[in-house]
């Protein structure tokens, strides 16, 4: 008899901690499944173009390098004409280099501060010579000032057109001040790669 007064209390602490359960688990809002956008747009290829300068500054016989290699921008309507240029709009080539005191950004089309020959002679925009490196869209073009200058003008910046005047701003970017004096000459590279 005491085991049948035993089973009664058992089953209604049982019965309750069931309830209580099932209650709280009633409670918890039911979670939603993880979902995941899946993009179904095909992979492209796509044409990611990067710019480099090296400056050096030749002074009496001595080539001094004008800091590491500098990555540079390509600007907007560098993009836009290289655009124009694979899809057979006339364009030009981007062979040409400018050189100034003054930065840019990549909305830039001009290059703020560009010297030109009222400013020192030797050292305003000329046609670069253009190398092919051996590799998969990998090119150089490079340029050797020689300033005519009678007092020291600071070169510190650098873009890459398509004409010798006017034209379109492919690229521009800083190097390192170089302060030129008559005689001085300042190679720039202008290395364009492309992935």
């Amino acid at each position: 008899m005491k085991l049948g007064k035993l089973i009664i209390p058992v089953m209604s602490i049982s019965l309750l901690a069931l309830l209580s359960i099932a209650a709280y688990l009633l409670s918890i809002p039911e979670s939603q499944p993880q979902t995941q956008t899946i993009e179904t747009q095909p992979v492209l290829n796509s044409i990611a173009f990067k710019d480099h300068i090296c400056a050096f500054l030749i002074r009496d016989g001595t080539t001094i390098p004008l800091g590491p290699c500098q990555h540079n921008v390509v600007t907007l309507s560098g993009l836009n004409a290289t655009a124009t240029q694979l899809f057979g709009a006339t364009a030009q080539n981007f062979t040409f280099i400018g050189l100034s005191n003054q930065s840019g950004s990549s909305t830039s089309t001009t290059l703020p501060g560009e010297i030109t020959s009222t400013d020192c002679s030797g050292l305003q925009r000329a046609g670069g010579t253009v190398i092919i490196n051996g590799q998969t869209c990998n090119v150089t073009i490079r340029n050797l000032f020689t300033s005519s200058c009678p007092g020291p003008i600071v070169v510190n910046s650098t873009g890459l057109f398509n004409a010798s005047s006017g034209g379109t701003l492919f690229a521009l970017g800083n190097i390192t001040n170089a302060t030129m004096f008559s005689a001085d000459q300042l190679i720039i590279n202008h290395t364009v790669t492309c992935s």
